[in-house]
């Protein structure tokens, strides 16, 4: 079973997860490129899911293969679904973590600049003040990001890594937000198999099959699982997501 990162690019968040899935069920976790900050992360899902197909072929050379993820992760994991199948592969599984997907319309130039003037002109003196240092800050943070973006590639580009004072703002900050960035960029394809939604029972009012119900052609499955987005993958709720994904993988090996 491999399940591919979230935002953070990190895995052990789903720990916990493999532990109930239980020592008879090997669990990978595929871990961003680029964490280390040694190396130059991917900025495109198509790239990511290339390089992750690479490395579990090093695992298991041929399918089926039982793919997985969550938040961004989850994309990631429906575009290797398509290249492996491009490849001729038969995908068992095919899991997707209480993820939803909002496309944003891309923001028409000025349109931030006169948002900013509307909103500064509807508040006093004291709320204009608030507001203007709560975006200094944001832009503070964008003036960092787009530092360590350049910092970073050139780094990279000398095979050396990052400072390591510039590390923390890379890992917990630069990261997630160019993941973030990656996603928002994706234009997903649709797959031509089964899509295992395990939906958080406190978003019972979202309906997956309005976006990843487009995604397939042969339709998508629900299981609920009693949590909540945030706690899903934690005690007291994952043995019971844990419970719901071994019977679909046991289902899914039973009909291949």
């Amino acid at each position: 079973l491999f399940f591919v990162h979230a935002y953070g690019g990190g895995v052990f968040f789903y720990r916990e997860l493999s532990d109930h899935l239980g020592p008879d069920q090997p669990f990978y976790g595929l871990q961003s490129a680029g964490l280390d900050g040694k190396g130059a992360p991917h900025e495109r899902v198509e790239d990511m899911a290339a390089h992750y197909i690479t490395e579990i072929k090093k695992i298991q050379p041929r399918g089926p293969y039982y793919i997985g993820g969550r938040c961004l992760g989850a994309y990631v994991a429906l575009e290797m679904a398509n290249q492996l199948r491009a490849r001729g592969e038969s995908i068992g599984l095919l899991a997707v973590l209480d993820s939803y997907w909002m496309p944003q319309e891309p923001a028409a130039r000025g349109r931030g600049f006169m948002l900013h003037v509307r909103n500064l002109s509807e508040r006093g003196f004291r709320e204009k003040l608030r507001y203007l240092v709560v975006n200094a800050g944001y832009r503070l943070v964008k003036t960092e990001m787009a530092l360590t973006r350049v910092v970073s590639r050139v780094c990279f580009a000398f095979g050396r890594a990052i400072p390591r004072f510039m590390m923390n703002f890379y890992i917990n900050v630069y990261i997630p937000e160019m993941h973030g960035a990656v996603e928002r960029r994706y234009a997903p394809r649709v797959y031509p198999g089964l899509i295992t939604f395990f939906q958080a029972t406190a978003e019972i009012e979202r309906d997956p099959r309005a976006f990843w119900g487009k995604l397939t052609s042969e339709g998508i499955e629900v299981i609920m699982v009693p949590a909540t987005h945030k706690d899903i993958l934690v005690e007291p709720n994952v043995h019971v997501l844990a419970e719901k994904l071994r019977a679909a993988l046991d289902e899914s090996r039973e009909g291949s």
